[in-house]
């Protein structure tokens, strides 16, 4: 019976190996799984805080100028008034006449918008202008127009003769999209 006793206490040994070591190694090892999934999270969102932070704080740098350059560009909402001064003061410069100013906020279905732009995080506004000149002035109009801050769409062009034969006048009907938050 001497010589058994050690091969027993091996063969309990190993049982109690199998039966209540090795599923508390397994359940250590989820835990550890588990714990670096954890600091792994951690760190992305100790990550996210600092970019979170570098963008607050490059937004609060933005200069009151360039807001305010921001919203001529697409302003919170489209004042017609003011862009009709705007655009008269534009003409006013080149000696083009400003005629008639008509302002109209076009169905979705007649200004093509692009798949991906299907949410609409802005608002379209569909300005008609009829506006009486030399070619020459209008010309530089429209260069105002290229360069100005405003973000405008010029959709359709027609020129007309003004009408009296000995005159260099002619109308201009233009039809611009101009853009606003809201």
């Amino acid at each position: 019976m001497k010589s058994l006793t050690p091969f027993i206490v091996i063969a309990i040994s190993v049982g109690m190996y199998f039966v209540y070591i090795s599923p508390g190694f397994v359940e250590i090892n989820t835990q550890r799984n588990k714990i670096t999934e954890y600091i792994n999270v951690l760190e992305k969102s100790k990550e996210l805080k600092n970019k979170r932070d570098s963008v607050l704080t490059a937004y609060n740098n933005i200069s009151e100028e360039d807001i305010t350059r921001l919203n001529k560009i697409i302003p919170e909402t489209f004042d017609a008034v003011l862009f009709a001064n705007d655009i008269n003061n534009l003409a006013s410069r080149h000696n083009v006449t400003v005629k008639d100013i008509k302002i109209n906020a076009p169905d979705s279905e007649s200004r093509v918008i692009p798949a991906e732009s299907t949410d609409k995080l802005y608002k379209t506004t569909a300005v008609t202008l009829t506006l009486s000149g030399e070619y020459q002035q209008f010309i530089k109009f429209m260069a105002d127009i290229e360069t100005s801050l405003r973000l405008m769409d010029i959709s359709s062009l027609t020129v007309k003769s003004g009408g009296k034969s000995g005159s260099n006048l002619l109308d201009y009907s233009l039809e611009i999209y101009t853009y606003s938050l809201k």
